[in-house]
């Protein structure tokens, strides 16, 4: 199915490193009409801030107005606004913006000629347990200790989008993985360049599925293109252990990485400490006792629905890995 490059497209969260991402390919494939939705407004280091094809509106996806026309005027959405946090103080915010937010995108959509909205999940999204084993999106939601806050908050949200499916609004879902990439290296998944850069002397015992975030923005855009609706599809360019993937990462960076795997205990103080510090300091912990739980599970993604996608294929996880490692250790030189 082919859409006209003239057609609008809606990005909530459009400044964020996905979302930027999203847009920069929209104006590659030559896209013309391009509305950002985002709380924070335009951020100066963005490359399209100035560019002719997109327009900035300021607001927060919780609040009806501006949302409301923004989504009347656009032909396709793609939500991508979130709050991403292991922190648990939080959770009261993740659910006003995720699964709230989510409500109010979904239910403004069904009431205008908006032909389709491609929702930015998460595999949090997708129930863990303690036994492991694989994950895909066949996988049945179970209240589990592994599942953390905001996993809760997008998995509601997700309801949200089937709700407004069956009520007839065209939809598709995607749940990336660990996502890889440059931008502002203090956004969500990004922290984890930071977090090799400056040491480690230790590493998590667990693993996840990682995923390069130009191919993320790449299926959204051709999913948005396609005459798929109904569906959902995790991306995952493949699985790493957390030792494997701060070992690439430090060598990337030419850092010393972790040589020792981080036992139960210890985390456990970790963890303790942090709140303690967060507490008297009033600042985000940099660990949480979520945050602790998940690094520790073993988790295996199963990318192969993704793979039967216009015969997708993903970017090699190594390459990635080594691209945007020396990116950030080149960020941080000059920084």
């Amino acid at each position: 199915m082919s859409i006209s490059k003239n057609q609008r497209i809606l990005i909530t969260g459009g400044t964020g490193v996905l979302g930027a991402y999203i847009v920069n390919q929209l104006l590659e494939s030559g896209y013309t009409n391009i509305e950002i939705f985002t709380r924070s407004g335009p951020k100066p280091t963005l490359d399209f801030i100035d560019h002719p094809h997109v327009e900035f509106t300021v607001g927060n996806v919780t609040e009806l107005y501006p949302l409301t026309d923004s989504i009347e005027r656009a032909d396709y959405v793609i939500h991508a606004a979130a709050v991403v946090s292991f922190d648990p103080s939080l959770f009261k915010t993740m659910h006003e913006v995720n699964v709230g937010g989510t409500a109010n995108v979904m239910n403004i959509a069904s009431t205008t000629n908006v032909k389709k909205v491609i929702h930015v999940s998460s595999i949090a999204a997708l129930s863990r347990n303690e036994t492991g084993g694989k994950i895909s999106e066949e996988s049945k939601w179970i209240n589990s200790k592994y599942n953390s806050y905001y996993g809760i908050t997008k998995y509601l949200a997700e309801q949200e989008v089937w709700r407004s499916y069956y009520e007839g609004l065209s939809m598709a879902i995607v749940n990336p993985s660990l996502i890889l990439g440059s931008g502002d290296w203090e956004q969500s998944s990004l922290q984890i360049f930071k977090r090799a850069y400056d040491g480690l002397p230790f590493y998590p015992k667990g693993g996840t599925g990682l995923v390069d975030v130009r191919d993320v923005s790449r299926f959204i855009i051709s999913l948005m293109e396609s005459s798929i609706e109904g569906e959902r599809y995790l991306l995952s360019a493949g699985n790493m252990s957390y030792k494997e993937i701060f070992t690439k990462l430090c060598d990337a960076m030419q850092r010393k990485s972790p040589q020792k795997a981080v036992s139960s205990w210890m985390l456990d103080i970790f963890w303790r400490l942090e709140w303690f510090r967060s507490f008297i300091t009033r600042k985000s912990p940099l660990i949480t006792k979520e945050s602790v739980k998940s690094t520790s599970h073993q988790s295996i993604y199963d990318n192969s629905k993704s793979l039967t996608f216009e015969d997708f294929k993903y970017r090699d996880l190594n390459d990635s890995i080594s691209e945007f490692g020396k990116k950030y250790a080149e960020y941080r030189s000059q920084n």
